[in-house]
């Protein structure tokens, strides 16, 4: 996988790594996404991602939940495997 390579947080598969490079939305959600610890340059891990579900996650060693519209606005560069 090409080190380079962004997408939505939402259309990585389980097991995929990456970066948060961009956020998009208003200072509400941008704060509320840092009070969890998702801020530019933080590493994170897809645990599960299902269709209709809310996407598990882990971020500095612990699991979040992250709802599909929210997850959509979270700009991910992937890292290798």
């Amino acid at each position: 996988m090409n080190p380079k390579t962004r997408c939505a947080l939402s259309d990585l598969p389980p097991g995929a790594h990456g970066l948060v490079c961009d956020l998009r939305g208003d200072d509400d959600f941008i704060s509320v996404l840092a009070s969890l610890g998702l801020t530019l340059g933080t590493e994170l891990s897809v645990v599960r991602n299902s269709a209709h579900a809310p996407l598990l996650i882990t971020v500095h060693d612990t699991r979040l939940a992250v709802g599909r519209s929210e997850a959509a606005q979270i700009e991910i560069e992937l890292l290798a495997a």
